[in-house]
């Protein structure tokens, strides 16, 4: 039985064996704290190789958001909130232009007037304004310019903005219990679950 439904035929999905291979790790994370392959943070920057007859991205991609809520739910403590908050305002204050290094003039990056106007935004988040949806944060697209925003470090910016908001929703009192390895999260993705498709 899969684990996701597969794409049409014909057309492109994830490598099945990539995706498995990484549920499966996740799988056994979860059920020892030992288990320490994988950094939660980075579920969702996981990359899969597209090919025919694979799973459905959409459906993939929505299971890992859910496991990486799981994670943050599990691990996340209320003292990580000022930590993430100040690392991300000491970005957002830098003067518009310069919040990020640039890509070189021949070279594409993220349109530096869209990221500032999203930075504008996250900044009044920040500083106790309307809260911010966490699917749209992840679900955001930039256009790319020549000598705009180097990719990679808005991306590692919008990972931390993520995690700050888990930590908002999820975090736990430091001195609450540490939960056991017996614990049961009924919405984690288990593969044999027969109702897994559904995710």
């Amino acid at each position: 039985m899969s684990t996701f439904p597969k794409v049409a035929k014909g057309k492109l999905g994830y490598a099945i064996e990539e995706v498995d291979s990484l549920i499966s790790r996740a799988r056994d994370q979860y059920s020892s704290d030992s288990a320490r392959t994988l950094d939660w943070r980075e579920l969702t920057s996981q990359g899969f190789t597209m090919v025919k007859a694979g799973y459905q991205p959409e459906v993939v991609d929505a299971a890992i958001d859910k496991l990486q809520d799981t994670f943050a739910a599990r691990d996340l403590s209320s003292n990580r909130i000022g930590e993430l908050r100040i690392a991300l305002l000491g970005r957002v204050s830098r003067p518009k232009g310069r919040r990020f290094s640039r890509a070189g003039v021949m070279r594409l990056g993220y349109s530096r007037s869209q990221v500032d106007a999203v930075i504008k935004v996250i900044e009044e988040y920040l500083e106790g304004g309307e809260k911010l949806l966490i699917d749209e944060i992840r679900n955001m697209r930039f256009k790319v310019q020549r000598g705009g925003y180097i990719e990679s470090q808005v991306d590692s910016f919008i990972d931390r903005l993520v995690e700050h908001i888990q930590t908002e929703r999820f975090a736990k009192p430091v001195s609450a219990p540490i939960v056991g390895s017996s614990y049961s999260f009924p919405s984690y993705p288990d593969p044999t679950d027969p109702g897994f498709k559904a995710y």
